[in-house]
């Protein structure tokens, strides 16, 4: 532009004043971030029983459960108390989330 205008002066300004959003692209943004949302919480959340099951795979694995069973811990305490681990975890996990989504 200044070659062409021989003026060594000339600036280059720029303007930006973008339209508002319709009620569709108001709409189609919601359903986006609604859906990238649920995405990135729900894919995580599918780890959560994986870390259930690593626990009793490891005890089958070191022979920990028939250590346990025969020291005299009945398998009824056994299954209760890993059920009451894995539900503490999930409590824990789910109040998280629930917390996080209160916040939103």
């Amino acid at each position: 532009y200044k070659q062409y205008m021989q003026n060594d002066t000339a600036l280059y300004r720029l303007r930006n004043h973008p339209l508002p959003l319709t009620d569709l692209g108001i709409l189609l943004s919601r359903i986006f971030l609604t859906l990238f949302t649920a995405f990135f919480v729900l894919i995580p959340m599918t780890y959560i029983p994986a870390t259930y099951l690593t626990f009793v795979q490891e005890e089958r694995v070191v022979k920990a459960k028939d250590v346990q069973l025969s020291s005299g811990v009945s398998p009824a305490a056994y299954w209760l108390s890993n059920f009451v681990w894995d539900y503490t975890k999930y409590l824990v996990v789910a109040t998280s989330v629930f917390a996080l989504f209160s916040a939103h």
